[in-house]
C-alpha cells in the first residue's frame, strides 16, 4: 500500500490540491520549452500513454526505505468496484484507481504546466441522464476485449432489437467475483478476454461501465486509464468498445442484462470548467 503520508500537500493551485506525485508527473523528464504548450502537453501525456496503449505511470520517487516508486494500476485483477476507489487522493494512497482517479491526476499535472484541459464523460448514447447524474445505471458499454457469439448463432434474446445475448453477473456491472467460479471469464453468453491494456495491467478487472472519464485538449481526447487517444465519439467506440449492455431485462429472460455487439453510439459530455 502506498503511504498516504508521503503525499502531503505542498501547496494549492486554484481549486485543487497538489500532491508530490502530481508535481512529479508534471515536472519530471527531459527539459522542454516552458512557453511551448505542445511540448508541455506531450511531456505530461507521455507519462500516461503512447496513443496506442498505457505508459504505466508511477508515484514520485520515494526513498527505497519507503518502497521506492510504485506503479499506479487501473482495476487490478481480482479487485472490483468495491475495493477500487475513485479519486485522485485514493489512487495516491492505495496505488490503484478508476478512470475518475487517473483523469484528475493527469488533468492536474497538465494544469501545473499551464495546459488547459477538460474532463469529458463518455456514456452510451441510449443513456438517459437526470439532474446532475453522469450515468444511467440501466445502460453500459463493454470495454475491449469481449468474445460475443457469432451472428450465425441463434440469439438467446428475441424481440429486443439489436440486443441478442445474455449477460450474467453477481450484480449489475460488477465483474468480480465472476458468476461462475469454475469458468471465471464467462458472463452469460459473452466471454471476457485479455485485450485493451489498462495502466499497470494487461487485464483490468472491471470493463463494463456506465460511463468513462477522459480528457479533452484542443480537438483531441486523451484516455488516462488506457493510454489511448481519440478523435471523437465514433473513434472512441471503434477503438475502445466491443458492445453495449442494457440492464432492463425483458420478462421471461433469465439474465442480469442483455447485450448488443452492434454500434449504438456514445455521447461525449465535456465540462465547461478546466482542471
Amino acid at each position: 500500500m502506498v503511504d498516504v503520508k508521503a503525499y502531503s500537500v505542498v501547496k494549492h493551485v486554484t481549486n485543487f490540491t497538489v500532491y508530490l506525485t502530481t508535481l512529479h508527473l508534471a515536472a519530471a523528464g527531459s527539459a522542454v520549452d516552458v512557453n511551448n504548450q505542445n511540448q508541455l502537453q506531450a511531456k505530461v501525456w507521455g507519462k500516461f500513454g503512447t496513443g496506442s496503449g498505457p505508459a504505466n505511470p508511477k508515484t514520485w520517487p520515494r526513498p527505497q526505505a519507503s518502497g521506492g516508486q510504485i506503479s499506479l494500476v487501473y482495476y487490478p485483477p481480482g479487485e472490483g468496484f468495491g475495493t477500487v476507489k475513485g479519486t485522485e487522493a485514493d489512487i495516491l494512497k492505495e496505488g490503484k484507481g478508476r478512470c475518475g482517479s487517473f483523469a484528475p491526476l493527469m488533468g492536474h499535472a497538465l494544469a501545473l504546466n499551464g495546459v488547459v484541459a477538460y474532463e469529458t464523460v463518455v456514456t452510451p448514447s441510449t443513456a438517459v441522464l437526470t439532474g446532475n447524474s453522469l450515468s444511467d445505471q440501466t445502460k453500459a458499454f463493454l470495454v475491449k476485449k469481449w468474445k460475443l457469439p457469432p451472428f450465425a448463432q441463434i440469439p438467446s434474446v428475441t424481440n429486443q432489437g439489436v440486443y441478442l445475448w445474455v449477460f450474467r453477473s453477481i450484480s449489475a456491472n460488477e465483474l468480480f467475483p465472476p458468476p461462475d467460479p469454475n469458468n471465471p471469464r464467462k458472463y452469460g453468453d459473452i466471454e471476457s478476454l485479455t485485450g485493451t491494456d489498462g495502466q499497470g495491467t494487461n487485464d483490468p478487472q472491471e470493463k463494463v461501465h456506465y460511463n468513462h472519464a477522459i480528457i479533452k485538449i484542443g480537438t483531441s481526447w486523451y484516455d488516462s486509464s488506457y493510454g489511448l487517444t481519440y478523435s471523437g465519439p465514433a473513434d472512441f467506440q471503434s477503438r475502445a468498445l466491443d458492445g453495449f449492455v442494457n440492464f432492463t431485462v425483458p420478462q421471461g429472460v433469465s439474465a442480469t442484462g442483455i447485450v448488443s455487439g452492434t454500434g449504438q453510439g456514445v455521447t461525449f459530455r465535456t465540462s465547461t470548467q478546466p482542471f
